[in-house]
């Protein structure tokens, strides 16, 4: 782990924690990646879902401002909002 901060409850394979910067680039690799195609049919949030989802993601982003994780916490939460209509 880098001289940055865990993230609380992540781990790697070995039960090390992760530092919260490794675990935001690991998540904007895996939105990178994603492919449609290979979708689990039927993977989708309900409105009241991606609400709470994306709100949680607002208290996270509140939590860790000026910092990788918190930024694509926000950004998420951005684009849960804008696909509700919110």
């Amino acid at each position: 782990m880098s001289g940055d901060s865990a993230t609380p409850g992540i781990t790697n394979t070995d039960h090390q924690p992760i530092s919260r910067d490794d675990y935001a680039a690991h998540l904007h690799e895996r939105l990178a990646t994603f492919d449609p195609d290979t979708a689990r049919p039927g993977a989708t949030l309900n409105e009241a879902e991606g609400r709470v989802a994306a709100e949680l993601l607002d208290v996270l982003a509140a939590a860790y401002p000026g910092e990788d994780l918190g930024r694509l916490a926000r950004a998420m939460a951005v684009r849960l909002y804008d696909k509700l209509g919110i």
